[in-house]
């Protein structure tokens, strides 16, 4: 009995020196259900949900006080309700989803309530409070908006739908709007055709906001093709040579592609690159494509629909304002360093796709991240900033798709195989991502938040292994499971770890043709009680594409 009783008290001084190691319980990454646990690294087998090795005994400490964090979101922010008096009321289900990192052993109590604009309106969410386990764990709830036959035409306003847990409450806004005529007292007809000629301006206003794309990810969605990191390691490469050509012209295209062969392969061989020639070849070629299509004839003239931002997320909170605001979509606009993908889609929408709405491109990028730990909903440390890119733009455009292009870091997390992981997290980005941009944008544009154009960005040639494709199969197998988004390929372009400039020219111009494409395709959105506006048509005209 002795000794049990001293092998238990040498078992929990390993433990607590393990824990004072380990600090506080931090959440998991997302699970991908794809993995499992007989994949092997040279390090030896990998707990999948952890990325620990198998000597880690203690992967999931637990402390006596554990975090408290979750967030709340709404799958739609706005109902649009066409009430009928021959079925009164009516009744509007949404489902909203609590993801809750690190709450073990407790309850989050849900509820809701209509705002005083909304006459004759009550909600309910079911179930009213939900147990939440250690692990990162999310439920779906439904809510339940009532309408009785008080509700008043053309009444606005919004359900707020809240989940507590002691002191901390978060809540997510679902907005309705009442369309269709209630039979309660006090409806005359002076506020009746306000209402109506309110509701009439609201859908009017949709084709007076502009577009907005976002931009995310890491250094080659920043867009290094002139600074320090470039491949030239100065801005020569792209303003005393690449440049100059295309500026230049020349009434024989045969001449120019072989001038901008010799310059790029030059480059790309002074950049120390296993550069065959092949590449270089392909990078004059498809430069010249462009060229010859008009979509790289007078650079320094800013785009007249297409504006571009730039944005990058700093560790101490807020964001470091790198183009200084928004502006006109030019080549030296600074929303890059000093440009990446966003010049050539915005150039291919503008002067290619018959793009008819002013535009933005949002960019919130920052080098050398990873997907869960810098960008993952909830908690990656950039996640609030990314979000706040969508949010901050309600009212003032409609969010019409989302650009990803991150993936090699993944490669290099010397703790943890995050390969074996990234598909569930870039699946649990993509949903926040469009959740978000659904509440953000105006009413009319789209019907679910599914129905929101993606685009991944493949990962390159750069830098090879077994990690690097894992990363890559996982953003394909994303794209061919979402109806909705479309995959780029890029590894056919420069090697430099950076792309140059006419790898970015390329990149561009594909991502708008991917984007084309997840624009054109068709999805089923989930099925609803509610009566909700068809989506707008699209405003690229597709005959021109």
């Amino acid at each position: 009995m002795k000794s049990c009783t001293s092998l238990l008290v040498q078992l929990l001084a390993t433990a607590a020196t393990i824990l004072d190691v380990h600090g506080k319980t931090t959440p998991h990454l997302a699970h991908d259900l794809t993995a499992t646990t007989n994949e092997t690294e040279e390090a030896g087998h990998r707990n999948i949900r952890s990325g620990a090795t198998s000597e880690n005994l203690f992967d999931d400490p637990i402390t006596e006080e554990p975090p408290t964090d979750f967030i709340i979101t709404c799958e739609a922010d706005r109902i649009v309700v066409g009430l009928d008096q021959e079925i009164l009321p009516t009744s509007i289900v949404r489902r909203c989803t609590v993801n809750s990192f690190g709450v073990f052993g407790n309850h989050i109590a849900l509820s809701c309530k209509a705002s005083s604009s909304l006459m004759g309106t009550g909600c309910k969410v079911i179930p009213s409070s939900i147990a939440i386990g250690h692990d990162p764990f999310e439920k779906d709830v439904t809510v339940t908006v009532q309408l009785s036959d008080t509700a008043r035409k053309g009444a606005k306003g919004e359900v707020l739908v809240s989940a507590s847990h002691a002191a901390n409450v978060k809540s997510s806004s679902i907005r309705v709007i009442v369309t269709g005529q209630g039979r309660g007292e006090g409806q005359d007809a002076v506020a009746s055709e306000e209402s109506n000629l309110s509701v009439a301006q609201e859908q009017e206003s949709i084709n007076n906001v502009i577009d907005l794309f976002l931009l995310s990810g890491q250094s080659n969605m920043v867009g290094h093709t002139l600074d320090g990191q470039s491949i030239g390691g100065n801005s020569d490469y792209w303003t005393q040579q690449i440049k100059p050509i295309l500026d230049a012209g020349g009434d024989n295209p045969l001449v120019m592609e072989d001038d901008l062969f010799n310059v790029i392969h030059a480059q790309q061989i002074a950049g120390n690159l296993s550069a065959p020639v092949s590449v270089s070849l392909l990078l004059a070629n498809e430069t010249m494509k462009l060229y010859n299509d008009g979509l790289l004839n007078e650079l320094d003239t800013a785009l007249t629909l297409g504006r571009c931002s730039f944005v990058i997320p700093q560790d101490a909170g807020g964001v470091e304002d790198r183009s200084g605001g928004s502006k006109p979509t030019v080549w030296n606009s600074d929303c890059g360093g000093t440009f990446g993908h966003e010049l050539t889609f915005s150039r291919t929408l503008e002067m290619q796709m018959g793009q008819q709405n002013s535009f933005e491109t949002v960019k919130n990028a920052h080098g050398g991240t990873e997907i869960h730990k810098h960008w993952y909903p909830g908690y990656g440390s950039y996640w609030d900033q990314l979000r706040e890119s969508i949010v901050s733009k309600k009212g003032l455009g409609n969010w019409k798709g989302f650009i990803w292009h991150q993936g090699t870091q993944e490669v290099w997390n010397e703790y943890e195989d995050t390969s074996l992981t990234y598909l569930g997290n870039l699946t649990g980005l993509i949903r926040e991502v469009r959740v978000a941009m659904f509440a953000a944008s105006l009413l009319g544009i789209w019907e679910c938040k599914e129905q929101i154009p993606v685009v991944v960005v493949q990962i390159g040639y750069w830098p090879q292994g077994g990690r690097w494709q894992r990363v890559r199969e996982a953003q394909a197998d994303y794209t061919a499971s979402d109806p909705k988004a479309e995959l780029v390929k890029t590894d056919d372009l420069s090697r430099f770890y950076h792309f140059d400039a006419p790898s970015f020219l390329i990149g561009g111009n594909r991502i708008a043709r991917a984007y084309q494409a997840a624009m054109q395709a068709s999805v089923s959105c989930p099925q609803t009680s509610a009566l909700i506006s068809s989506p707008k048509n699209s405003l690229i005209n597709t005959e021109s594409m």
